[in-house]
């Protein structure tokens, strides 16, 4: 970490703010999100907080940054990390479409922003490169394991 880095974007979702960041990784790539504000947004109790955070640090700390915002130290994760947590959580409260859909439009609103006045069919092609890129990141990572010992 080297000099503080403002968030590209910050949406809402279940009415709190969920901070999105460029990706800090070479290519193209979706917007990541703070992993504690998306905890937040989906109204996860402390102690499951704490024991996520441990477990992402543990099985997946090469694949998420910690960042300087003026707001103080972020951890930041890809949008595939961000995806399986809203999910799982969406599916258990029986509100997969609503909260996965209001993410999803977070996350789109972040990708406007980073894209800015480019014509649509160049940021449809930038859109392509980064789900591939996503896509590779999964593979890469264990394809959302975690460790496997």
């Amino acid at each position: 970490m080297s000099s503080l880095v403002s968030p590209l974007h910050v949406g809402r979702l279940n009415g709190r703010p969920l901070r999105f960041f460029r990706a800090p990784l070479a290519g193209t790539h979706l917007p990541w999100h703070a992993f504690d504000d998306l905890q937040a947004c989906l109204a996860l109790p402390e102690d499951v907080r704490a024991g996520l955070k441990r477990d992402l640090m543990a099985d997946w700390g090469r694949d998420v940054r910690t960042v300087a915002t003026v707001e103080g130290i972020v951890t930041i994760a890809p949008h595939w990390m961000a995806a399986g947590l809203v999910g799982a959580v969406a599916g258990r409260v029986g509100d997969d479409i609503d909260l996965t859909v209001a993410y999803q439009q977070a996350l789109f609103s972040a990708w406007i922003e980073l894209t800015g006045d480019m014509p649509a069919a160049d940021s449809l092609a930038l859109l392509q490169a980064a789900l591939c890129n996503m896509l590779a990141d999964r593979v890469r990572a264990g394809f959302g394991g975690g460790s496997t010992a």
